[in-house]
């Protein structure tokens, strides 16, 4: 049985069986976060937590204005180095 389940969740069938087997509530969700700054990238980290797949879009130039908040290393800010913008979007 548990083989014939493995099998469909490969072919995308019964996505709620497949998160138990696969041992995330939340395997074969798809998540778009379009948000900044602190809450909707921490609630798309809670979702990345618990299985689902989330795709992170920012706006062109600067992108998520959480960059810009620190700490930064050596407190040098830094749009590639912020703290608190690694911490919200760990893949």
């Amino acid at each position: 049985m548990a083989s014939a389940l493995r099998a469909a969740c490969r072919k995308g069938e019964n996505r709620f069986q497949c998160a138990a087997v696969s041992g995330a509530a939340l395997a074969g969700i798809r998540v778009l976060d379009a948000g900044e700054l602190v809450s909707a990238p921490y609630t798309a980290k809670l979702f990345a937590d618990f299985g689902a797949d989330v795709i992170k879009v920012e706006p062109p130039g600067a992108g998520d204005a959480a960059r810009s908040w620190g700490p930064f290393p050596g407190d040098e800010p830094h749009i590639e180095k912020s703290g608190l913008f690694f911490f919200l979007n760990t893949n």
